[in-house]
């Protein structure tokens, strides 16, 4: 069964879950950016401690924010 939003907006119970998984959904995002940022900026050193190559980590780095 199917609820469009603006049905979930007249009960307020599925309006909390749908503003809650839109905002989990963006948290999510900015952990994924958050994470890639922070592997591109180790050092090749690093990079061979933890296992990935630069190309690795440059291919992880251009993915699109929503891309896990």
């Amino acid at each position: 069964m199917s609820t469009s939003l603006t049905e979930a907006y007249r009960r307020p119970e599925r309006a909390t879950s749908v503003i809650g998984k839109a905002i989990e959904t963006v948290l999510h995002w900015h952990a994924l950016t958050s994470g890639r940022r922070q592997l591109a900026g180790l050092d090749d050193r690093m990079l061979r401690d933890i296992g990935p190559t630069r190309a690795d980590v440059d291919h992880e780095y251009h993915k699109p924010f929503w891309r896990t």
